[in-house]
This record gives C-alpha cells, structure tokens and sequence, in this order.
C-alpha cells in the first residue's frame, strides 16, 4: 500500500523501520516455532544419521559377516541401529520434503535468475540434493542389509551436507535480533 502512495516521503527509511518491526513481533514467534526448531531437529536427524548411525551400522554388518566376530550381542546392535535407521531416515525424508517444497516454492515465486542470484538459495538447493543422496544411500544399504555404497563415499558427501546445513543454521541465527548484527557484519 505504501509503495502505491503519490507522495513518496512515506517511503522514509524511519517508516519502513517500524512497519517491519511491529509485523516483525508478530512473525518471529511462529517463524521460530515452525521454521528454525523443524530445522534444527532436520539438522540433528542428518548429522546423527551422518556421523554415528551410518558408521555403526556398516561395522557391525561387517562384523557379523566374518565368523570369527559374530555374536549375539553383535546382531542385537544390526538389528537395533538398522530399526533406528529406518526410523530417522523417513523422517530426515519427510523434513527434506518439507524444506525442499518451501524452496520450490520461493524458486517458482521469484523466478530461475533471481532466485539463483542469492548465494544461501544455491546454498539451500546444494544442501537439499546432498541430503538427499545420503538418505536415499544409506537407505538403500539398510534395505539391502549390505554395504551397497562404500562408507567413505557416504560420510564424504554427508560430510559436506552437514557442513552446508550448519551454515544455514549460522543464516538463521539472524533470527534473533542479538546476533543478527553479527551474522550481517560476517556476511
């Protein structure tokens, strides 16, 4: 409405300050409730599954392929990471699903050329594809119960997804007013 206004002093600097403050105390609750938490439990599920559960898993498949190592307590921990790792790969999906949408829909919002004029949406996009090439990897060596893609190839490109997810988080934090400046002054 503003921009439509014939005089164009509306448009002060000061104005456009309060207006974005006063919608800003109404959208930053619900922006941190229903974007920045999901996305830090998505950042979780991605760097557990990454770091721990996808070395796990594949060890104790190897151990329980060798005759010497095989044991009960062994397969107990296969069959417990493999039910985990069911588990949180469908979510880590069900997440990628959602932020992947929110990006699609801000692609065909702005268009190709500004959309991919902002460094953090090739960032996003970068991200959303590394994911998911981990989950669907990882995913398949879980429904094969074999190591159908090799671990350094896995954690290699986890590595990356989780680093790109971490500079989101660090994009986030402009968030709260107490960092933004900073992350604005880094940027």
């Amino acid at each position: 409405m503003a921009s439509k206004d014939a005089n164009t002093s509306v448009l002060t600097r000061k104005s456009i300050k309060i207006v974005v403050e006063l919608m800003w105390e109404h959208y930053q609750p619900a922006i941190a409730k229903y974007m920045f938490l999901p996305y830090c439990l998505y950042l979780i599920i991605i760097n557990y599954i990454s770091g721990s559960l996808i070395g796990n898993y594949l060890e104790s498949m190897k151990l329980m392929r060798l005759p010497e190592t095989r044991s009960q307590d062994i397969e107990d921990d296969l069959n417990r990471e493999r039910a985990i790792g069911f588990i949180l790969t469908i979510l880590a999906f069900i997440f990628l699903i959602c932020f992947a949408s929110l990006e699609a829909k801000q692609l065909r919002i702005d268009g190709p050329i500004s959309y991919f004029n902002d460094v953090w949406n090739i960032c996003d996009c970068t991200s959303i594809c590394l994911n998911l090439s981990v989950i669907f990897m990882f995913f398949a060596c879980l429904v094969a119960n074999e190591e159908k893609v090799s671990f350094t190839v896995i954690h290699a490109i986890a590595a990356f997804a989780c680093f790109l997810m971490w500079l989101k988080i660090f994009y986030w934090c402009r968030l709260f007013s107490s960092l933004a400046y900073y992350v604005k002054l880094i940027q």
